[in-house]
């Protein structure tokens, strides 16, 4: 399934019918697997559960099982990611990383909009060798790969919710959810909007809403950086609709207009 000499650390790919994966082990790669449709049969340590639509399996390397599936129109997303690779990644979110170091298989129901948009994510970089730029994509899938899998944490906690906040603002920091309506967004946490809000203005000084605005006008205008990129463009980027709204942001932020910016700061 994995082909050792690929020069990415990650693989993806789209598993329909009849293929059915008997038990297996990942010695260095971590695994997820994603059930878009049908039902499939998951067996691990002689016992089997069924995983139906919007369900997420994650599996530790060096633990085996199996995945089967069980109607015929049944699909399933498979994610690995390199052992070392990904604990490096993670070395910064010790929370995520304890999770996936000490959990030898977990399996959740996700929301129809975590299923979707991990989906969307998967089918971007499945069976593809992707370029060295695209690791945005990556870490947005492994995000939300393990807010969906990483529940043990009641949310009732103030560390639960400082825990989710966090997560939030990692995935604003890499550019992640700059095109997601807000509410979708707040949809995705499992705790409440209001607690979501409060919690992260007084990590940072914004509500969500205010610093996705920040992290958009950065992200534009590092873009606006790159030879060739026009503005229009960059505007559809960043998740903003309208043209003439975006230049007064940024000229706001800038003190200049999104071409003046771009004239002056240009790579050569």
């Amino acid at each position: 399934m994995f082909c050792p000499g690929r020069p990415q650390p990650y693989f993806c790919a789209l598993f329909p019918p009849p293929q059915a994966f008997d038990y297996h082990t990942h010695m260095d790669f971590y695994e997820f697997a994603l059930i878009v449709n049908g039902c499939c049969r998951n067996t691990y340590r002689g016992k089997e559960t069924m995983l139906h639509i919007g369900d997420v399996l994650y599996v530790r390397p060096g633990e085996a099982h199996s995945l089967e599936a069980t109607k015929p129109d049944s699909m399933h997303y498979v994610f690995l990611f390199q052992q070392d690779w990904l604990e490096q990644k993670l070395k910064d979110h010790p929370h995520f990383l304890d999770f996936i170091q000490k959990t030898p298989l977990t399996a959740r129901t996700l929301s129809q909009q975590q299923s979707n948009y991990i989906g969307y994510l998967g089918s971007s970089i499945a069976g593809r060798i992707l370029p060295e730029d695209s690791d945005e994509i990556v870490d947005g899938l492994i995000s939300a790969l393990l807010l969906a899998c990483y529940r043990d944490i009641s949310p009732q906690t103030n560390s639960g919710v400082a825990r989710y906040v966090n997560h939030l603002i990692y995935l604003m920091d890499v550019y992640q959810l700059l095109d997601v309506d807000i509410s979708e967004i707040y949809r995705f946490f499992p705790i409440s909007q209001t607690t979501l809000i409060n919690h992260f203005k007084r990590t940072t000084g914004y509500t969500p809403v205010e610093y996705r605005q920040k992290k958009r006008l950065e992200y534009a205008a590092h873009l606006l950086t790159l030879e060739n990129y026009p503005v229009s463009a960059v505007v559809a980027q960043v998740g903003i609709t309208c043209q003439s709204y975006f230049s007064v942001l940024f000229k706001k932020e800038y003190g200049m207009t999104p071409k003046q910016y771009q004239i002056a700061h240009r790579r050569k």
